[in-house]
């Protein structure tokens, strides 16, 4: 398990974190995959936007492009988009 009182305490306070993992133990393994899938599309779309926004003149294939450079380092879009 996680210990909490080792996570860094940005925004969130040590209560509220301990209170979340407890949710989070009480949830089936399908429903904690489910939320890491949500979170893993909420974070590409809002990083998208972030590009999008910066870069507005960016093709989509340019943006998915940038996107998976910061996402996974410079090699691998050139792999995958040439």
């Amino acid at each position: 398990m996680y210990d909490v009182s080792a996570m860094p305490d940005d925004d969130t306070s040590l209560r509220f974190q301990r209170k979340q993992f407890e949710i989070y133990r009480r949830l089936s393994p399908s429903q904690r995959l489910e939320i890491g899938f949500e979170l893993s599309d909420n974070t590409r779309d809002i990083s998208l936007h972030a590009l999008r926004s910066a870069n507005p003149r960016l093709s989509e294939k340019d943006l998915h492009s940038q996107f998976l450079k910061r996402v996974m380092g410079w090699r691998l879009p050139l792999r995958i988009l040439v």
